[in-house]
C-alpha cells in the first residue's frame, strides 16, 4: 500500500438519506458512502515531481484536502499471470482503500495518563488534599527517577571511556 495526500475532493453524488431501492445499490455503495473524484499525489513524490492522480472513490464523505490516505498503485503493479496482464488496461491506476489518521504525540498520552491517575485517586480517597499530596509525591518521584537515569547514563559513558583506555593499555 502506498501513502497519498489528498489535494482536492469533488463529490459526484449526494449522500443517500433514504433506503436504497434494491439490494444491488447497497452492494455497490453503502448507505454512508459518497462517491467522489479525488485528486491525490504520492507522499514520496511530493517536492520531486508534480504528478497527480484523479481517482473515483467511495471515501468522498470522509476526505478533505490535506488528508492522508492509503491505496494500491495498480499502474506500477507487476502482475504475475498472463490473464491479469491483459486486464491491466481495464484497471484503474490506483484504488484508495482507507484514510490514515495522524498519530497522537507523546504529550497527549502523558496528559491522558495523568487524568486517568487523578480519576482513580478520586475514586479511592475522594479528598482533594490527599489527591494533591499524592500527585506532588508522584511528581517528585518521577523527577528523582529521571535524574537517576541521567546520572546512570553519564556514569556508563565515563566507565565505557575508562574501559576502552584500560583495554588499550592492557593490550600494549
Amino acid at each position: 500500500m502506498v501513502d497519498y495526500v489528498v489535494l482536492n475532493v469533488e463529490l459526484v453524488d449526494e449522500p443517500r438519506r433514504h433506503r436504497p431501492s434494491t439490494a444491488s445499490d447497497v452492494a455497490l455503495v453503502g448507505p454512508d458512502d459518497v462517491m467522489a473524484v479525488v485528486e491525490v499525489a504520492r507522499v514520496s513524490d511530493l517536492g520531486v515531481n508534480d504528478m497527480t492522480f484523479s481517482v473515483m472513490t467511495h471515501l468522498g464523505r470522509f476526505l478533505s484536502a490535506g488528508d492522508f490516505v492509503k491505496g494500491y498503485d495498480l499502474g506500477r503493479c507487476n502482475f504475475g499471470s498472463q490473464q491479469l496482464y491483459h486486464l491491466q488496461a481495464d484497471l484503474p491506476d490506483l484504488v484508495l482503500v482507507r484514510r490514515v489518521y495522524p498519530k497522537k504525540d507523546s504529550g497527549d498520552q502523558k496528559k491522558s495518563k495523568k487524568g486517568t491517575r487523578r480519576k482513580s485517586m478520586m475514586a479511592r480517597s475522594g479528598k482533594a488534599k490527599d489527591i494533591e499530596r499524592e500527585e506532588a509525591e508522584y511528581e517528585a518521584f518521577m523527577d528523582d527517577y529521571e535524574e537517576d537515569d541521567e546520572a546512570q547514563d553519564v556514569g556508563r559513558q565515563e566507565v565505557g571511556g575508562d574501559d576502552e583506555e584500560g583495554s588499550a593499555a592492557a593490550t600494549e
